[in-house]
């Protein structure tokens, strides 16, 4: 999860990213296997992943590996569940809030 010292490292206003997981709608399909999805993690998660594709695309070989399992879960929920910020797809949204960002760095 992106704590304090790491968002303030990136720029990012925690404060957005909670005021943005009041607003996410996960379509989760009744599953024995399913349980809750934690929307702060869910949105910190995309939106670390598009940073690092993004501006440390030539370090990948530093954090692929531990990032790939976040990945997979991520592209899981996604890809099941379907997550909109405001009416749109988590990705987009997370790649505007990246992109809004990016400035920062």
């Amino acid at each position: 999860m992106l704590d304090e010292k790491a968002a303030r490292l990136l720029g990012i206003n925690l404060y957005e990213i909670e005021s943005a997981a009041g607003q996410v709608m996960v379509r989760i399909p009744a599953h024995k296997e399913w349980r809750p999805v934690d929307l702060i993690i869910l949105l910190s998660t995309a939106i670390l992943i598009i940073v690092l594709e993004q501006h440390f695309a030539m370090d990948r070989s530093t954090w692929g590996k531990v990032v790939d399992k976040s990945k997979s879960w991520l592209n899981e929920i996604v890809h099941r569940g379907q997550p909109e910020v405001n009416g749109r797809d988590l990705m987009s949204w997370a790649e505007r809030f990246v992109r809004n960002m990016s400035s920062r760095f």
